[in-house]
């Protein structure tokens, strides 16, 4: 089961990698995007599993909605809307570490990065 889930998050690795180098290298749609790579760190959210990712998706949501005004004058506009910033954000979820990693593991937990490409 475990290697069936950790096969699966490689090729969802390997997918979001070949669409963000498309995207960053002027493949996906005619124009030349800038990546930038964030990192969101939270303090202790009190609660269940759920709950706390809840409280950090609103807070990336919240960070995006703020930033869109200062990228784009008119967001909603047609031409406003093809010029917006993507934001694709990976959450680092806790995980049980019993024993050593392997390589491949370390590789995909990567700490919660937003690339966002302007």
């Amino acid at each position: 089961m475990y290697e069936i889930l950790r096969e699966r998050r490689f090729k969802l690795q390997s997918a979001y990698s070949n669409w963000l180098h498309d995207i960053l290298n002027n493949a996906w749609n005619d124009k030349l995007w800038n990546g930038y790579q964030l990192t969101f760190m939270f303090h202790h959210v009190p609660g269940r599993f759920d709950r706390k990712c809840e409280v950090m998706e609103d807070e990336i949501d919240r960070v995006y909605r703020t930033l869109v005004p200062n990228v784009e004058r008119s967001p909603r506009s047609p031409a406003g809307s093809k010029r917006l910033p993507i934001l694709v954000a990976f959450p680092d979820y806790p995980t049980r570490k019993l024993g050593r990693s392997s390589t491949l593991d370390v590789k995909i937990n990567i700490h919660k990065p937003n690339l966002s490409t302007d």
